[in-house]
């Protein structure tokens, strides 16, 4: 049987462009892409501040990322049907 003649599945995978995954997860739920960027952003800022010997800003910085993520799970909890 030729290509051309067999049945297509849905389950086959498709190559599709760098980054078209990215966009469709942005397009689907802006919101939770968003949370994640904030909480990463915070993350990093910390790590920042800690080595430039701002530790007690570094910790405060530090603590936005577990309230930032549990910002974000009560979001995708209202979201839920």
């Amino acid at each position: 049987m030729s290509s051309a003649t067999a049945p297509q599945r849905s389950d086959q995978h498709v190559e599709s462009p760098p980054g078209a995954r990215s966009r469709g997860v942005l397009r689907q739920n802006p919101g939770a892409s968003l949370i994640s960027l904030a909480a990463f952003l915070a993350f990093v800022l910390s790590v920042v501040l800690w080595f430039t010997d701002s530790r007690q800003e570094a910790l405060f910085t530090g603590l936005w990322v577990p309230s930032i993520l549990a910002l974000g799970g009560f979001y995708a909890a209202l979201r839920r049907p």
